[in-house]
Formats: C-alpha cells, sequence, structure tokens
C-alpha cells in the first residue's frame, strides 16, 4: 500500500495584482515618469537608452543615492524589504501587508528579489535590482492602481518584486536621480579642473 505525505503548502506570494495599462495610468503629465523607469533608470543591459548609473556609479555612490531616495519619500530601509530567497522572508512580507493574502498600500514600501551570488561573478548592487524589478513592471505591464498607490510587480515563475509607491514618490525618485547625477558631474568637472 503507497501512502502519499500531505504537501505542505507555505504561505505565498505568488498571487497577481488585477493589473491596469500604463497608457490609462500614467497621463501626458506623468509620461515622462513612465518613460524614465523603463529606460533611463533601467540598468545598462535592460535598455539601450539607459543613464547606465548601474555601471558607472560607485558603491559609494549607489549607496548614497539609495540614501537619497528613501529619504525624498521619508522611507527607510525597512520600507523595502530585498533578499535573494524572498521565501525566508515570508513573515516579513506578510508584516509589510505585502503578501497575497494581506496586500495593503498604506504607504511607499516593497519587496524584490535580488540575484543569488555566484562564484567568480561580482554581487550586484542593491539598487540595480529595485530598478530591474521596477523596469521591468513598465516593461511588461505589470502596474496595478489602488487608490492613490501604485503596485509594481515583477514575476518569473513568482513574483520577485512587488513595490508599493505614489506617482509622487516615483516622480521625487526621477527628480532625486537626475539631481544627484547632476552633482557627481559637477563634481567630476570640478576636479578636472583642479
Amino acid at each position: 500500500m503507497m501512502t502519499t505525505k500531505a504537501k505542505s503548502i507555505a504561505p505565498d506570494i505568488c498571487e497577481e495584482s488585477s493589473y491596469s495599462s500604463p497608457i490609462q495610468i500614467f497621463s501626458e503629465d506623468a509620461a515622462d515618469v513612465h518613460e524614465f523607469f523603463q529606460y533611463y533608470a533601467a540598468n545598462s543591459d535592460d535598455s539601450p537608452l539607459s543613464m547606465r548609473m548601474d555601471i558607472e556609479l560607485t558603491e559609494t555612490q549607489k549607496d548614497e543615492l539609495w540614501k537619497r531616495m528613501l529619504k525624498s519619500i521619508s522611507a527607510d530601509d525597512a520600507d523595502f524589504l530585498s533578499d535573494s530567497i524572498l521565501r525566508n522572508h515570508i513573515i516579513d512580507i506578510q508584516q509589510l501587508k505585502l503578501s497575497d493574502t494581506t496586500l495593503v498600500c498604506d504607504r511607499n514600501k516593497g519587496f524584490y528579489h535580488v540575484g543569488h551570488v555566484t562564484k567568480g561573478v561580482n554581487k550586484k548592487h542593491k539598487t540595480y535590482w529595485f530598478f530591474k524589478r521596477i523596469r521591468d513592471a513598465f516593461a511588461h505591464g505589470r502596474i496595478a492602481v489602488c487608490d492613490d498607490y501604485l503596485i509594481l510587480e515583477d514575476k518569473t515563475n513568482e513574483l520577485t518584486g512587488r513595490i508599493v509607491v505614489t506617482k509622487d514618490a516615483l516622480k521625487s525618485w526621477m527628480n532625486t536621480i537626475n539631481e544627484y547625477r547632476e552633482e557627481i558631474k559637477r563634481s567630476v568637472e570640478e576636479e578636472e579642473i583642479v
């Protein structure tokens, strides 16, 4: 007689949101935000129009950019959970109210998968993965509207990112990124003069 073991099912983060067309979400006045994150803020291997921040910024500069982005929307690191194994953080995801059964859009927050570190390959900065998840949501039309918030989702086999932000937060990030890049450019120019 064959017995089958009951399959233990872990809490899930696979459930998708109901998506809207980016054209419906972003009116003409916000089209620049959509374009910015899909093309310009995207990593160099995702968009030929990329600003190449993943390559051209140092690790220290990426850390500073991340801090400024969070500060610009009054958030902190704990609001944006990142890990290479999201399943190990299902309780943290539930506490952020971002799992499939408790998704609540109450502030700017999210979770996103960072790629595995493999031997001989440099670990990519968390901003690489953050911008990748946002770019993929825009590129694949995985955006849902929830009151004043947008839910940006990226998915392979299961959700690899769910980021809840307001349009104003995206606009603030766009401005912060552009301002920081200009600041770096001026700094480099000043060093060349000296």
